[in-house]
């Protein structure tokens, strides 16, 4: 009868384990040996182009997401955001003072974690802004010193979770703004 129990009871640990494992799994997918590749050259790229990762490091397995990317200053272009697919848990990308373009915006709409995108001193206008509107959990958002005017403006309205815009140096008028913040009365908005 105790060998019976004992029995019992590691079919159930055995089986609790393989539940927990399953959902972490989940939660946390595992990485192909393809994905991972992908991503390591990713990350060659980047640091190549003189960028900067930044890795979560509130999670405690062994190879911590990538949630932040900056190629900021750097010679980075359109294709250099071909490679952001790789990251499944990226947050923040920093494209300031770079040579993306508005037909490299579209490429963002593999990222759809994004929460915080800068594209402060960026040559895009209106017609890159079409592409963010995919970018559902987007945050915070930096156009200072685009070529951004108040019809961009019009294509952010979709961006339900957006909390901050900046602004400066772009040619948005008073009027363009307050119909922003009518339609968004908790964004705040700085220019």
């Amino acid at each position: 009868m105790f060998e019976r129990n004992a029995l019992t009871r590691r079919r159930s640990i055995v089986f609790a384990g393989a539940v927990c494992a399953a959902g972490f799994t989940r939660v946390f997918p595992a990485r192909s040996a393809e994905d991972g590749a992908e991503q390591k050259a990713a990350i060659a790229e980047i640091e190549k182009l003189g960028g900067r990762i930044e890795r979560d490091e509130t999670v405690k397995e062994k190879d911590k997401p990538i949630v932040a990317i900056t190629l900021s200053t750097t010679q980075a272009g359109d294709d250099a955001l071909d490679r952001l697919k790789a990251f499944d848990h990226l947050k923040k990308l920093s494209l300031n003072s770079t040579k993306i373009t508005n037909a490299g915006l579209e490429r963002l709409k593999a990222i759809p974690t994004l929460e915080k995108l800068y594209l402060v001193d960026v040559k895009i206008d209106d017609a890159g802004l079409d592409h963010l509107k995919e970018l559902k959990h987007l945050r915070v958002l930096s156009l200072v010193g685009t070529g951004t005017t108040d019809a961009g403006l019009d294509k952010l309205k979709s961006l339900g979770e957006l909390s901050e815009l900046y602004l400066y140096g772009t040619k948005v008028t008073d009027e363009g703004v307050k119909k922003l913040k009518e339609a968004a009365p908790k964004l705040k908005i700085d220019r």
